[in-house]
Protein backbone atom coordinates (compact mmCIF):
# COMPACT_ATOMS: atom_id res chain seq x y z
CA UNK A 1 0.00 0.00 0.00
CA UNK A 2 1.35 3.61 -1.04
CA UNK A 3 1.38 5.98 1.95
CA UNK A 4 0.27 9.29 1.31
CA UNK A 5 2.16 12.38 3.02
CA UNK A 6 -0.63 13.96 5.33
CA UNK A 7 -0.94 17.54 7.17
CA UNK A 8 0.26 17.83 10.67
CA UNK A 9 -2.50 19.00 12.55
CA UNK A 10 -2.73 22.15 14.53
CA UNK A 11 -2.09 20.51 17.61
CA UNK A 12 1.08 18.53 16.29
CA UNK A 13 2.70 21.86 15.12
CA UNK A 14 2.03 23.90 18.45
CA UNK A 15 4.31 20.61 20.37
CA UNK A 16 6.54 20.90 17.83
CA UNK A 17 9.46 23.63 18.72
CA UNK A 18 10.66 25.97 16.05
CA UNK A 19 13.24 27.78 15.93
CA UNK A 20 13.01 31.38 17.91
CA UNK A 21 9.81 29.89 19.48
CA UNK A 22 10.93 31.05 23.24
CA UNK A 23 11.16 34.76 22.28
CA UNK A 24 7.95 34.89 21.00
CA UNK A 25 6.50 33.37 23.72
CA UNK A 26 8.15 36.07 25.86
CA UNK A 27 6.26 39.38 25.58
CA UNK A 28 7.34 42.97 24.96
CA UNK A 29 6.04 45.63 25.90
CA UNK A 30 6.33 47.64 22.78
CA UNK A 31 4.14 50.29 23.80
CA UNK A 32 6.23 51.18 27.02
CA UNK A 33 9.60 51.19 24.78
CA UNK A 34 7.80 53.97 22.30
CA UNK A 35 6.25 55.60 25.04
CA UNK A 36 10.03 56.02 26.53
CA UNK A 37 11.82 57.39 23.01
CA UNK A 38 14.58 55.97 23.34
CA UNK A 39 16.35 54.01 21.02
CA UNK A 40 15.88 50.98 21.16
CA UNK A 41 17.62 47.69 20.17
CA UNK A 42 16.14 44.13 19.60
CA UNK A 43 18.13 42.03 22.03
CA UNK A 44 17.27 38.68 20.03
CA UNK A 45 18.56 39.72 16.60
CA UNK A 46 22.00 40.47 16.82
CA UNK A 47 23.10 42.28 13.50
CA UNK A 48 26.14 41.48 11.42
CA UNK A 49 27.41 39.16 8.36
CA UNK A 50 26.28 36.28 10.22
CA UNK A 51 22.45 37.74 9.98
CA UNK A 52 23.04 37.12 6.20
CA UNK A 53 25.35 34.60 5.72
CA UNK A 54 25.53 31.22 6.98
CA UNK A 55 29.36 30.67 7.51
CA UNK A 56 28.65 27.02 7.51
CA UNK A 57 27.82 26.69 4.13
CA UNK A 58 30.12 27.51 1.38
CA UNK A 59 30.68 30.90 0.05
CA UNK A 60 28.00 32.63 -2.27
CA UNK A 61 29.28 34.58 -5.11
CA UNK A 62 27.97 37.56 -3.66
CA UNK A 63 28.72 36.88 -0.19
CA UNK A 64 31.71 39.37 -0.28
CA UNK A 65 29.63 42.14 -1.35
CA UNK A 66 26.98 41.28 1.20
CA UNK A 67 29.67 41.70 3.71
CA UNK A 68 30.50 45.21 2.57
CA UNK A 69 26.40 45.88 3.64
CA UNK A 70 26.13 48.33 6.81
CA UNK A 71 23.12 47.67 9.32
CA UNK A 72 21.40 51.39 9.72
CA UNK A 73 18.55 52.51 11.25
CA UNK A 74 15.32 53.55 8.92
CA UNK A 75 15.46 57.03 9.94
CA UNK A 76 19.45 57.21 9.59
CA UNK A 77 18.96 56.67 5.63
CA UNK A 78 15.53 58.36 5.18
CA UNK A 79 15.12 60.74 8.32
CA UNK A 80 11.66 61.48 8.59
CA UNK A 81 9.62 58.68 6.63
CA UNK A 82 6.19 57.00 7.31
CA UNK A 83 5.58 52.92 7.31
CA UNK A 84 2.55 53.28 4.82
CA UNK A 85 0.42 56.08 3.04
CA UNK A 86 -0.49 54.07 0.04
CA UNK A 87 0.42 50.82 -0.04
CA UNK A 88 1.06 49.59 -3.52
CA UNK A 89 3.18 46.15 -4.69
CA UNK A 90 5.23 48.88 -6.51
CA UNK A 91 6.56 50.11 -3.13
CA UNK A 92 8.96 46.56 -3.01
CA UNK A 93 12.64 47.14 -4.94
CA UNK A 94 14.49 44.31 -5.04
CA UNK A 95 17.62 45.29 -3.63
CA UNK A 96 21.27 43.39 -3.49
CA UNK A 97 20.58 40.77 -0.68
CA UNK A 98 18.97 37.64 -2.60
CA UNK A 99 15.75 37.96 -0.52
CA UNK A 100 13.78 37.74 -3.62
CA UNK A 101 11.57 35.17 -2.47
CA UNK A 102 10.42 37.66 0.74
CA UNK A 103 10.04 40.62 -1.39
CA UNK A 104 8.11 38.83 -3.72
CA UNK A 105 5.78 37.73 -1.58
CA UNK A 106 5.45 40.89 0.58
CA UNK A 107 4.28 42.72 -2.53
CA UNK A 108 1.97 39.93 -3.56
CA UNK A 109 0.38 40.98 0.00
CA UNK A 110 0.20 44.97 -0.82
CA UNK A 111 -2.15 43.98 -3.67
CA UNK A 112 -4.73 43.72 -0.72
CA UNK A 113 -3.64 47.04 1.58
CA UNK A 114 -6.17 46.12 4.06
CA UNK A 115 -4.06 43.17 4.91
CA UNK A 116 -0.77 44.83 5.21
CA UNK A 117 -1.86 47.35 7.61
CA UNK A 118 -3.70 44.56 9.63
CA UNK A 119 -0.15 43.27 10.29
CA UNK A 120 1.44 45.83 11.51
CA UNK A 121 0.07 46.75 15.47
CA UNK A 122 2.46 50.17 14.81
CA UNK A 123 1.39 51.89 12.30
CA UNK A 124 3.46 55.37 12.69
CA UNK A 125 7.36 55.82 12.44
CA UNK A 126 8.76 56.63 15.93
CA UNK A 127 12.15 57.66 17.92
CA UNK A 128 12.51 54.50 19.77
CA UNK A 129 12.57 52.40 16.13
CA UNK A 130 10.35 50.01 17.34
CA UNK A 131 7.82 47.89 15.46
CA UNK A 132 4.87 45.25 16.44
CA UNK A 133 3.70 42.83 13.85
CA UNK A 134 0.96 40.58 14.29
CA UNK A 135 2.28 37.47 12.70
CA UNK A 136 0.98 33.84 12.07
CA UNK A 137 3.66 30.81 12.98
CA UNK A 138 1.93 27.49 12.77
CA UNK A 139 -1.32 28.87 12.52
CA UNK A 140 -1.37 30.31 15.60
CA UNK A 141 -1.10 34.81 15.96
CA UNK A 142 2.08 36.04 17.48
CA UNK A 143 2.81 39.40 18.39
CA UNK A 144 6.47 40.04 16.75
CA UNK A 145 8.24 43.45 17.99
CA UNK A 146 11.02 44.28 16.14
CA UNK A 147 13.41 47.00 15.60
CA UNK A 148 14.33 49.34 12.42
CA UNK A 149 17.65 48.04 11.52
CA UNK A 150 18.29 46.61 8.76
CA UNK A 151 21.31 45.81 6.23
CA UNK A 152 22.21 48.51 3.91
CA UNK A 153 24.43 49.38 1.27
CA UNK A 154 24.44 52.92 -0.56
CA UNK A 155 24.70 51.74 -4.37
CA UNK A 156 21.32 50.37 -3.65
CA UNK A 157 19.41 53.64 -1.89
Amino acid sequence: MEKCLSTPSSQQLKSKPYPGQERLERPVDYKAIIEAGREWEDPDFMIGEFALLDTTMPAHIEASEWRRFQWRRASDVYGKFFLYEDISPTDIVQGGLGDCYLLSAISSLAEKPKRVERIFLTDEANKAGCYALRLYVNGEPKTVVIDDYFPWLKKYS
